[in-house]
């Protein structure tokens, strides 16, 4: 996971002066544990540079500053229709579950939490024609894989494609 070209040297703070430049540097490569919380089966649920992580965590060494692709799965499912529901990432609550990640100065942890259960709506819309959908299925609340907390109220609305019409 880390780039066999680099150096794990980081240089930092240059800047120019009458008599050439100052910086600082870096020396080593950094430890980044990256793991999930709340799931029950939490193997494969990560991936980290498209590399699935087979157990609960996994560490990797990065220089400093080298960017990583980290991705949680949307879900840990406990049964057909059920999971526990990715929550956020313990460093950047806001990020999304598929995200950009840089390698910090110091050793770090990264953390996908999973918490709350979520159910499936499972719905097809049927009648195509080659392999075109007959319409769109869109949600109040907006989901794009039709999963939703428990005892959340859903409004569904199916939107034909042009040349298509729905029947009753």
């Amino acid at each position: 996971m880390c780039s066999s070209d680099l150096m794990g040297v980081t240089l930092l703070d240059i800047q120019a002066n009458p008599g050439g430049a100052t910086l600082t540097v870096v020396n080593g490569y950094r430890t980044v544990l990256v793991q999930t919380q709340g799931a029950t089966s939490p193997a494969g649920l990560l991936t980290v540079d498209d590399v699935v992580v087979s157990g609960t965590d996994t560490t990797f060494v990065s220089a400093p500053f080298e960017p990583h692709a980290l991705a949680a799965a949307a879900g840990d499912p406990v049964g057909p229709g059920e999971r526990i529901g990715f929550a956020g990432w313990s460093d950047d609550p806001s990020a999304p579950r598929v995200r950009a990640f840089s390698t910090p100065l110091l050793d770090a942890t990264v953390t996908a939490r999973y918490e709350g259960v979520q159910y499936e709506l499972a719905l097809t819309l049927a009648g195509g024609v080659n392999g075109v959908a007959p319409g769109r299925l869109t949600s109040e609340p907006a989901s794009e894989d039709l999963w939703f907390p428990a005892n959340t109220p859903v409004a569904l609305t199916a939107t034909p494609q042009r040349g298509f019409s729905f029947s009753r």
